[in-house]
């Protein structure tokens, strides 16, 4: 209602319209005389919303229904006699009715936007990854298990678009999906019942429903009257309350009559659905016919044709075709559970040795390596790491400067094995210095002139890996500044000596069996060395990396790339800003030692110590890293503790030492911050940032050049401990929409920075697109472009003896066998996965990969072997592994659960690899990823294959660990 209801006070007979009448109903003195007829259709045209413009603009052009333009046309008729002012009053109130009708068919296409969404995700879901969840419940695989402190949230990596349920769920819900369908219906309820709702309020928005006009109460038999006016504009915000109300009410019923279509079928069901909707917003939803009919509902109908039947269209056809194809993929997929379900898996075979094993292998024997290797007592004695030998870092730095000098590439490959040896991490940032703190401001002064840069005396050298060395200095501005130096004796001819020496290895090694490696086996294995040479060749030149690090920093999302200054003239030292925080290498270094530290002084003052995580309020950084991937000081320091702990004074000397120990690491980072200690919350958002850094580096690929950083290990990832704590944990708003969606916001937290960008490997357009033609293939099973992509540049000797068009067929023969029979189960397919399955097919068929990305594959698996230490230390790392005397801790530290912890979020990764690699195809073309999808040898989704290919994708229980 707007005003004054004209038709009502038109049958009111003149003779009450008098002032006695007035007197005894006080309201009616200020009715206006009735409205002329274009007085009525100006008071009913400002009743139109936003949408109501739109279509009455439509209608006007197309002349279909009834329009402003009609209506105009019929005052003029009725004015000049040609029809009555009844017809013309009708045609205003079809007008009218019209209008109100289009702003119902919208609000209903919004709020079943709304609901039909959500059903359609959520029955995506149970129809895509119900089958999976249902066998890996069936077959034992699954359960639910409560999260320990160190998961909680973690969960939010899950698949990228998914709506949040547990596998438990999404297996009962495949199991009886007719049964789940009504649990959508309250979804389905209250956000189509909120969503036109709120659509009727913005449409509004310049309209004048509803609204009391005070012009309307002039000109009555009294003047203005205030109490009417008050009495009209009451009614009209009840009636405007009421339109909202049957605005959220069909809103709710279209939401909640939503299962129509899943469990009537798509043909059938989406129809009827329409139709329901139909009666819903005429009986329920209209709120400008107060007298409703089936006579009246059909004529709404046919005036409105135009915008029911674009309705219909519009929103009908895509869901009976989603609903079609659903229904499709359930009919195939529960065909194939129902094979698997019956067969006994068994769990992929693991991979073949890679070229990089191999090449590791046949450096390692070598005698004089195999020599120095020997010396590290932390490789020998029992299996448990507390029990095995100890040495100084001294002695340790003298053995890494030891093993370099034999081969670089043995101290290289050492450092990147990650092997639980103390000599490995001693490699990574705490070598030797080449010169001393005079020699080295000699050489600063020599290359950038006298008094440029002042080196930090007390602590001159921050960080010595197996290339170069770092200084700390301060520029003649006031400004801290870090120094890269190639060390003294790391040359290029050095680098040749040695790779010559690991060619003339490779032309001497035999395989497992002692019979000589193949020439063709050969050949390949030298690429991969010159691959290797080239790599550090660019380390030495710190021109070279200063370019990089800008190259770097484009393609670089999540982390920050340490920015350069200036480089030498003879490219030998490179001035950088320093790098924020503190190396992740130190920061796993410093929580360990405050946890030996805590202890001991409750020890001290005799205070019960409880095991490490109680002793910690439960926080997880006690367990900070597995001893094999720690620095041998600490072991020493406890070790020695441990043996003379009943002297006087053990237990205060041992603090001083770990005091001492505290002390020089926080001179290794300049920027060191006292808040250092990490809480559970900071784990997880370390591991969190830490995955989106690996998972963009290695993972995610355009279609043009790209740029990696190919040696990140924990002393080349700077933490911002401030930035990590400073995360805020997202809202509750936030986080159910993140639950719906699956999509996390991700972004650069400013947490990490990433230095030493001297190996950087480049991507180039060809080889991008090429990679993301694999990820295609592998999306869509097509075993026979897998088997051409990975031979490609596989020749003569390379073939084993076949043609190349027999070796193709061998490989694509046994990729399908592998793809599609029932009895062998299948990692994750991502790229890397299936080069390595694809690799191990064509040795057993004597047919030599052509790996020649060695470099690339380092940095890969670099990575990956320090990310696994990380979170195996975080969750069951040495602290949780072993008991470290009663003495220090109270009780016996057993092994714990914690180990179930590492392998979810280890499986988390790959999770985000797998989805980064599906997002990468956004980036090709729409009309590429068409031409993709319809590839000879693609997999269908009507095809029992494409299914067991999906499901058995993780059916075993691997571990991970």
């Amino acid at each position: 209602m707007a005003g004054i209801d004209t038709n009502y006070f038109n049958s009111v007979p003149q003779e009450i319209k008098t002032q006695p009448f007035a007197n005894a109903y006080p309201y009616a003195t200020s009715m206006p005389q009735e409205k002329t007829l274009k007085d009525e259709f100006v008071s009913q045209h400002k009743k139109n919303g936003l949408v109501e413009r739109l279509y009455n603009g439509i209608k006007n052009l197309t002349g279909l229904g009834t329009g402003s333009k009609k209506v105009k046309q019929a005052i003029a008729k009725a004015e000049s006699g040609e029809i009555d002012e009844a017809s013309a009053r009708n045609t205003i109130d079809k007008y009218r009715k019209s209008q109100a009708n289009s702003a119902q068919v919208i609000g209903d296409a919004v709020s079943m936007a709304g609901g039909i969404a959500t059903f359609l995700k959520l029955k995506e879901k149970i129809t895509k990854e119900g089958p999976s969840a249902y066998l890996r419940k069936k077959l034992g695989i699954i359960k639910d298990v409560k999260k320990s402190e160190a998961t909680k949230g973690l969960d939010f990596f899950a698949k990228k678009g998914d709506i949040k349920m547990s596998e438990s769920a999404l297996a009962n819900a495949f199991k009886n999906p007719k049964g789940r369908l009504w649990l959508t219906a309250l979804l389905g309820m209250f956000s189509a019942g909120f969503a036109k709702f709120w659509f009727g309020i913005i449409n509004r928005i310049g309209a004048k429903e509803f609204y009391t006009d005070k012009k309307d109460f002039k000109g009555a038999v009294n003047p203005y009257d205030k109490a009417a006016y008050s009495q009209v504009r009451k009614e009209n915000r009840r009636e405007r309350r009421s339109a909202n109300w049957k605005n959220f009410l069909s809103g709710m019923i279209n939401g909640v009559t939503i299962p129509v279509m899943g469990l009537v079928g798509g043909l059938v069901g989406v129809p009827l659905y329409f139709a329901i909707n139909s009666l819903n917003r005429y009986f329920v939803g209209n709120h400008v016919e107060d007298e409703k009919s089936f006579s009246n509902y059909f004529k709404n109908i046919k005036e409105n044709g135009f915008l029911g039947a674009t309705l219909a269209l519009g929103v009908g056809i895509p869901v009976v075709l989603k609903t079609h194809k659903l229904s499709v993929f359930d009919k195939y997929s529960r065909r194939a559970v129902k094979k698997l379900e019956r067969a006994a898996l068994q769990q992929p075979e693991s991979a073949g040795v890679s070229n990089y094993e191999k090449l590791s292998d046949i450096l390692f024997k070598d005698k004089d390596i195999q020599a120095v290797i020997a010396k590290d007592k932390s490789m020998s004695g029992s299996v448990l790491s507390w029990e095995k030998g100890t040495q100084s870092r001294e002695e340790l730095q003298d053995l890494a400067q030891e093993l370099i000098d034999t081969n670089f590439f043995a101290g290289k490959f050492k450092q990147i094995s990650n092997d639980g040896s103390n000599l490995a991490n001693i490699i990574k940032e705490d070598c030797r210095p080449t010169r001393t703190v005079e020699k080295a401001q000699e050489y600063l002064d020599k290359c950038f002139g006298k008094g440029e840069y002042t080196l930090v005396k007390d602590h001159y050298c921050l960080g010595v890996g197996s290339v170069a060395e770092t200084y700390n200095a301060v520029g003649k501005d006031g400004k801290g500044v870090c120094i890269k130096v190639v060390k003294e004796g790391m040359n290029a001819e050095k680098i040749k000596k040695d790779a010559d020496t690991f060619r003339a290895l490779i032309n001497s090694a035999t395989d497992a069996s002692g019979n000589a490696l193949s020439e063709a086996e050969k050949k390949v294995l030298m690429r991969n060395v010159d691959d290797l040479e080239k790599g550090v060749m660019k380390e030495l030149d710190l021109k070279h990396e200063f370019d990089m690090a800008n190259n770097l920093a484009q393609n670089t999302q999540f982390a920050n790339v340490v920015k350069g200054i200036k480089v030498s003239s003879d490219n030998n030292a490179y001035v950088m800003e320093r790098a924020r925080g503190i190396s992740l290498e130190s920061l796993m270094n410093l929580n360990e030692a405050f946890v030996y530290k805590d202890n001991l002084i409750k020890l001290k003052n005799g205070e019960k110590t409880n095991s490490i995580f109680e002793a910690l309020d439960g926080q997880i950084a006690s367990s900070v890293m597995e001893s094999r991937t720690r620095g041998d000081e600490l072991q020493r320091i406890i070790k020695e503790y441990q043996e003379n702990r009943w002297e006087k004074d053990a237990t205060e000397k041992t603090i001083k030492k770990i005091d001492e120990y505290i002390d020089r690491v926080k001179r290794k980072t300049p920027e060191f911050s006292n808040d250092i200690r990490l809480e559970p919350e900071d784990i997880k958002n370390l591991i969190s940032e830490y995955q989106q850094v690996l998972v963009e580096q290695y993972c995610k690929i355009g279609t043009s050049n790209k740029f990696i950083h190919a040696d990140i290990h924990p002393a080349n990832i700077f933490v911002d401990v401030a930035a990590l704590k400073d995360i805020k944990a997202p809202g509750k708003v936030q986080q159910v929409w993140s639950d719906l969606t699956g999509k996390v916001n991700r972004k650069n937290h400013d947490v990490f920075t990433l230095i030493d960008t001297g190996n950087v490997i480049e991507l180039t357009k060809e080889q991008s697109i090429s990679l993301l033609n694999l990820t295609s293939y592998i999306e869509h099973g097509n075993y026979q472009k897998i088997a051409e992509y990975v031979m490609q540049g596989v020749e003569g000797e390379a073939l084993g003896g076949h043609t190349k068009e027999e070796a193709t067929k061998i490989v694509s023969d046994a990729l399908k066998d592998k793809f599609t029979n029932t009895t062998d189960a299948l990692e994750i397919m991502t790229r890397d996965n299936v080069i390595k399955l694809a690799s191990d097919i064509m040795k057993k068929h004597n047919i030599v990969p052509n790996d020649t990305q060695l470099n690339l594959n380092k940095a890969i698996q670099s990575a990956d072997n320090s990310y696994v230490a990380l979170v195996k230390g975080l969750t069951d790392g040495r602290l949780a592994d072993f008991s470290l005397g009663r003495e220090i801790f109270g009780s016996m530290v057993g092994r714990t659960t914690m180990g179930n912890d590492s392998k979810f979020i280890l499986q988390t990764k790959k999770n985000m690899e797998k989805a980064q690699e599906l997002e990468n195809l956004k980036n090709l073309s729409a009309a590429e990823r068409r031409h993709q999808k319809k590839l000879d040898g693609n997999l269908k989704e009507n095809q029992e294959e494409y299914h067991i290919y999906k499901l058995k994708q993780g059916l075993y229980n691997k571990d991970s660990m």
